[in-house]
């Protein structure tokens, strides 16, 4: 199997507002060509196959298998089943770590992350692996197009109380590779003898608000705040940092919020664009949408510090959403408007037709699981469009 290092992915914990570099490398893990057992759910069957010892599997079964062939051992956290596995469906699976085999170490180590988790896996890496004596990791496994969840940066913000930043680490998985020839299973065999490089996860200086996501057309320093009168005249871009320290006068909830937003934005196919507006600091959430026809880069979101003069808001551009395909088709566009009203912020509820508006949400509406529920939202929205690149647009975007 071949390993290839990556730059490490940067996540800001939402709560402590900490920028951290997480180790990321890329896996070319052996497809499987066969096909499912007709009635298997689709829970199973919708997972990318894998090959484990020749059978059906899944990535994150294939990176434990992996590990276990270099001298760790590990089990799947599969946090939607609440379950922990070691075999492919329908082998069992377990609900507490000592059911598996675990050293008693490893299994007071998961049990008091877990319990410091709210009772819940929520969050959990998708690999928690542990190796004699005392070394434990914590691997997220991401096939195509996938990215670090809000619920998985808490995660990682809670797990640092028990364990060091050089335990954690990022595995990408561009898709199924074709399965080994008994010519091509020779000539791999050799990289089994190298396990995944756990290497040292970097904080910010300071433990400050990042910057590497943000297109900043104007030279600042960090956490440089200019003045209205000198953004008007150079059309400097505010910061991150100038839109979380500006939201933070709110209130701990409102910067926790607009951190959550900001480490959300530094995932696949996404990136910031600081505001230029001298009233109050800014900056857009844009997607790439991968087309190649305009603009490739689109508005999603757009965070703004005081709008009007009132308390922060998160504009959510919905009309820019609904005039990207396949969004511009009435069942893709009702199933979006559907999603966003199921949410439950009274500022959509106002709206009986959200197609064609950019409404802006008060932070004190985005509490609770509101926030990254409308995140993921917006995932599956870039996941279907870049599906979706050769279709024309038929309506002027705005």
């Amino acid at each position: 199997m071949e390993i290839t290092e990556l730059p490490p992915t940067p996540l800001v914990l939402p709560a402590a507002g900490e920028l951290v570099h997480i180790p990321t490398q890329s896996w070319a893990l052996e497809g499987w060509d066969g096909e499912d057992p007709p009635g298997l759910s689709v829970t199973w069957a919708r997972k990318p196959k894998f090959s484990v010892n020749g059978g059906r599997s899944c990535a994150e079964l294939a990176i434990v298998h992996h590990l276990r062939d270099v001298g760790w051992d590990g089990v799947w956290v599969n946090a939607y089943r609440s379950e922990l596995r070691t075999q492919w469906f329908p082998a069992p699976a377990a609900r507490r770590l000592a059911e598996t085999g675990a050293p008693g170490w490893a299994v007071d180590l998961f049990d008091r992350l877990r319990a410091a988790n709210g009772g819940t896996l929520s969050g959990f890496f998708d690999v928690f692996a542990w190796r004699e004596p005392g070394r434990a990791a914590f691997v997220e496994a991401k096939v195509g197009r996938d990215w670090i969840k809000p619920t998985q940066l808490r995660f990682v913000e809670t797990a640092l109380r028990f364990r060091s930043l050089d335990d954690f680490m990022i595995v990408q998985i561009a898709g199924p590779a074709p399965q080994r020839t008994p010519d091509r299973q020779a000539r791999t065999a050799a990289s089994r003898t190298s396990a995944p490089r756990l290497v040292t996860i970097e904080r910010g200086p300071g433990g400050r608000d990042p910057q590497p996501a943000l297109r900043r057309l104007a030279p600042a320093g960090l956490g440089h705040v200019a003045s209205g009168e000198q953004r008007a005249r150079g059309r400097a871009r505010w910061t991150a940092g100038d839109v979380i320290g500006a939201v933070a006068s709110c209130g701990d909830d409102a910067a926790t919020i607009a951190r959550t937003v900001t480490g959300w934005a530094a995932g696949p196919y996404l990136r910031l664009a600081g505001g230029t507006g001298p009233s109050y600091p800014s900056f857009t959430v844009e997607a790439d949408t991968g087309r190649t026809g305009g603009s490739r880069w689109r508005g999603v979101l757009a965070l703004y510090a005081s709008p009007h003069g009132g308390p922060p808001a998160l504009e959510v551009r919905v009309k820019a959403m609904c005039q990207t395909p396949p969004y511009n088709r009435q069942q893709y566009r009702s199933e979006l408007t559907a999603g966003l009203h199921a949410l439950g912020i009274p500022r959509l509820d106002r709206e009986r037709d959200l197609s064609g508006l950019r409404p802006e949400l008060p932070l004190s509406e985005l509490t609770g699981d509101r926030l990254d529920r409308l995140l993921a939202l917006i995932g599956h929205w870039i996941t279907d469009v870049r599906a979706h690149t050769t279709e024309p647009e038929t309506t002027t975007r705005t």
